[in-house]
């Protein structure tokens, strides 16, 4: 379900012809994520929702709304999403898919061990009355998922952020795609690490090593120089990547990215893709790594908070 702006489908892009650029889209929320419901808008049809990372509004057939119910019991610990995204099953025949968890995902586990193949999980649902129902649901055991979250190391980061490289960006998790800031986001709970929904609060999220109000020019390029590989948050003004180290020299980064200006025009991507910083060399934007307005080093996640 799209989070919204305004409590209307109206898009409002930035361009007459950039209708994939709608800028009143705030995120995408997918089944299983938690949120307050503030407000009911005159007609009836729209949530302002509060959730972990933001507010805006969604529609209310989008949502199961509980009633003040508890959550219900669940002995078997709890799942972690590994994979961009795994598929979950009515019934563990896994013939049709009833929804797309993203990578970081947490569900509940009903029982320790598989049945028929099968992780079993307790999976919200929407009754015909608009309440929340739990019921059972199915994740191949086969799946990309893990009981509990995954060991904080530079390498199972980077590992993590590769495993969308080449997936379709999304603004606003556009159609259940991902942007920069949401690309961030899904590899970092997959530690239990909860970063904020957009690229200026995510640059903010962890030890400030550098930013342009303190440092600039040389100062800065040795802060990116000097970073530590996956740990490392590069943010420029509306975008954000995650730092993969040096190669020959170069400075390299993962991100989801619509594009950036170089020498012969503006170069879509729209994708995750591995970036040189010096690309953009030459346009009068500059580098990539000429606009880098802060450098921060994301903390591991505090594990007795963050488990369920």
């Amino acid at each position: 379900a799209d989070m919204r702006a305004y409590p209307s489908d109206e898009p409002m892009n930035r361009t007459p012809s950039g209708a994939s650029l709608d800028t009143t889209r705030y995120s995408s929320l997918h089944p299983s994520e938690e949120a307050a419901l503030l407000h009911i808008s005159s007609d009836g049809e729209w949530g302002f929702f509060q959730t972990q990372a933001l507010r805006g509004w969604v529609r209310l057939d989008k949502a199961a709304l509980a009633g003040g119910g508890s959550m219900p019991m669940a002995s078997g610990g709890f799942l972690v999403v590994t994979g961009s995204s795994v598929s979950v099953y009515s019934a563990p025949a896994f013939k049709r898919p009833i929804a797309e968890l993203p990578m970081g995902t947490v569900v509940r586990l009903k029982a320790r061990d598989f049945v028929k193949g099968a992780w079993v999980v307790l999976f919200p649902f929407r009754s015909s009355s608009g309440g929340l129902v739990w019921k059972d649901a199915y994740i191949s055991a086969k799946a990309q998922v893990r009981r509990g979250f995954l060991p904080y190391t530079k390498r199972n980061i980077i590992v993590q952020s590769f495993k969308m490289l080449g997936e379709e960006y999304g603004w606003g998790g556009r159609d259940g795609l991902r942007d920069c800031s949401m690309f961030v986001k899904d590899v970092f709970a997959t530690f239990g690490v909860r970063l904020p929904r957009n690229s200026g609060a995510q640059s903010l999220a962890g030890i400030v090593k550098a930013d342009a109000g303190r440092v600039q020019g040389e100062d800065m390029l040795g802060a990116v120089m000097g970073a530590e590989a996956g740990l490392t948050l590069l943010s420029l003004d509306g975008h954000i990547m995650i730092y993969l180290g040096k190669s020959r020299g170069v400075p390299f980064a993962i991100n989801q990215i619509a594009g950036y200006r170089g020498r012969r025009g503006y170069m879509r991507l729209n994708r995750a893709a591995v970036v040189g910083l010096n690309a953009g060399a030459g346009a009068p934007t500059g580098a990539l790594l000429k606009r880098i307005k802060a450098v921060t080093e994301v903390l591991p996640p505090a594990y007795g908070a963050a488990e369920l």
